[in-house]
């Protein structure tokens, strides 16, 4: 038979160590969402799967430069942006499934509050992580790729390279800030990491689709752009000069706005009732 365990009361001891000032905690949030995420082995082989279409558009921007292949127009950021938005599809599910669903689920939400972090700080920290990878992924193939144009084309004009850098830039940014925000408002609803990648493919595909439909009845060709992706797609590429209508490009970027907004209320308001019930 065991002995009672005995409790000894030693008093109060403030703690004595280091703590990190309050504005840098939704940060420490982003680094472990990002750890997180980098155990997943299917993460790791995206990005390596990810970097490959820029290597190859790469070598055929090389061949059309000095071997002059590759005759007449050559959709280069088509074809990047197109493959390179894919890949940010699925980067914000691995690196966003689990983001605020498994807190809610684990109980982890309640650690988060008990600290001096508002649902502004934990929600800025969740959302950094997933539009980093989201940007990343997008923007940095992309300059290396701007880059090697301007070299490698004879007479390309400075302003060329300005111009295709500050759309990557634009693109990207506003890809990371619609997808993170919809992968977020979708982890918060689902709990679970696998029900949110399901979600989150019905969103993205889902809204192409119902967006397709909706332009071919109203006969209003702007109204494709009011898919989560689409809207992006066709704005970045009107930035980088491979779209030639105006109309379809503001109508992306305004489609990007509203599921941006939508999405942040979506998530305020879960958090929100998940504070008035704990």
């Amino acid at each position: 038979m065991s002995s009672p365990a005995i409790i000894v009361d030693q008093g109060f001891e403030p703690y004595g160590g280091t703590r990190t000032p309050i504005r840098t905690r939704p940060l420490i949030i982003t680094a472990g969402q990002l750890k997180l995420a980098w155990k997943e082995t299917w993460l790791r082989r995206l990005l390596w799967m990810a970097a490959m279409p820029t290597v190859v558009l790469v070598v055929l921007q090389i061949v059309k430069a000095h071997f002059g292949g590759l005759g007449g127009v050559f959709p280069i950021w088509e074809i990047y942006w197109g493959l390179q938005t894919f890949f940010a599809l699925l980067i914000s599910y691995f690196v966003g499934r689990r983001a605020v669903g498994e807190d809610l689920h684990s109980g982890a939400m309640i650690v988060y509050l008990s600290r001096p972090v508002s649902l502004f700080g934990y929600s800025f920290g969740k959302w950094l992580a997933v539009a980093l990878a989201v940007a990343v992924i997008t923007i940095a193939p992309g300059w290396l790729l701007a880059w090697l144009r301007y070299v490698t084309e004879s007479g390309a004009p400075q302003g060329q390279l300005m111009r295709e850098t500050g759309a990557l830039l634009v693109g990207g940014l506003t890809l990371a800030l619609t997808f993170a925000l919809v992968m977020l408002a979708i982890s918060s609803l689902t709990r679970r990491a696998r029900a949110s990648g399901i979600l989150w493919l019905a969103v993205v595909f889902g809204s192409a689709m119902a967006a397709e439909g909706l332009a071919q009845t109203c006969n209003l060709v702007e109204l494709r752009a009011l898919g989560v992706l689409e809207g992006n797609v066709r704005f970045t590429l009107w930035l980088l000069g491979q779209e030639q209508s105006s109309s379809m490009a503001f109508a992306g970027f305004g489609s990007q706005i509203i599921w941006a907004i939508f999405s942040l209320m979506v998530l305020r308001l879960r958090l929100r009732s998940v504070v008035r019930e704990g």
